[in-house]
């Protein structure tokens, strides 16, 4: 019993405070570098894991295929033109977060914001597997994770130190 009291007690002394700083000193260059260089390898994992082989019945692949085409991607030259907009945005703010750059910050939170505002209007189109699926979702906690750093941690003072 003394036990549990002694530990609620040493609980309740921590601060708020205490716990961010000691969560955020952990946090380096490097293993900040490493986050970006694993989510970009997830990404590419993911497109990669499209090109497999994939294990969908005849019956999906026939009925995916009689989808209707979203009015968006009719007119093929602007989601082209979006598409590859946001694709040089993303790689941008990925060198400005490598090198620790302020405009890679925020650069890379507004694609963020950009690219989720535009996906509805894309639709279902992609049929993707379960490996696909997991990369992508791995990709973007990784991802996630990159964007609250660059914001909340020790590294956010990199990226106030440069211009």
């Amino acid at each position: 019993m003394w036990r549990a009291r002694r530990a609620i007690k040493g609980l309740r002394s921590l601060s708020k405070k205490n716990i961010t700083t000691n969560l955020s000193i952990r946090m380096t260059d490097r293993k900040f570098r490493a986050l970006i260089a694993l989510h970009l390898a997830l990404t590419f994992g993911s497109i990669g894991a499209a090109f497999l082989p994939n294990s969908y019945s005849p019956a999906l692949s026939e009925a995916y295929a009689n989808e209707p085409t979203p009015a968006f991607l009719e007119n093929h030259l602007l989601p082209l033109a979006i598409v590859s907009v946001l694709l040089a945005v993303w790689v941008s703010s990925i060198v400005g977060l490598w090198m620790f750059k302020r405009w890679g910050r925020a650069l890379s939170l507004y694609a963020t914001i950009a690219t989720l505002a535009i996906t509805p209007f894309f639709g279902s189109v992609v049929l993707s597997t379960g490996l696909e699926n997991a990369l992508y979702e791995a990709a973007a906690l990784c991802w996630g994770a990159v964007l609250a750093l660059a914001h909340y941690s020790a590294i956010n003072d990199r990226f106030k130190a440069t211009s």
